[in-house]
């Protein structure tokens, strides 16, 4: 179930970028995490996981993903289906991360 709910875009949702992004701002790319936030809020699978997790997964995207992808998948461009690059499974680091979020409560 985990790995379903880690699917590349859902996964595009929680990537810091250095951790530069703040909770309401947004990094020099316009990637706001309270946007990417409220975005992950939206998926029916992803939804129901506690706020930590999805602030977790957000700052994730945010350092790994890319960030016009990103910015796409918040404007309604992309599907949340649709794979980011920077993080798909062949990214140990960033999966690692995500997996880490996902212990969190």
């Amino acid at each position: 179930m985990l790995r379903k709910m880690l699917t590349p875009t859902l996964v595009a949702i929680l990537l810091a970028s250095g951790m530069s992004a703040t909770a309401c701002g947004s990094d020099d790319k316009g990637v706001s995490k309270s946007a990417l936030v409220a975005k992950v809020k939206e998926d029916p699978e992803l939804k129901e996981l506690p706020d930590a997790v999805i602030e977790c997964m957000a700052d994730v995207y945010i350092k790994y993903g890319d960030k016009k992808q990103l910015k796409d998948l918040i404007d309604g461009k992309i599907s949340s289906g649709q794979n980011i690059k920077g993080l798909d499974f062949g990214n140990k680091k960033a999966m690692a991360e995500i997996e880490a979020c996902a212990a969190k409560k």
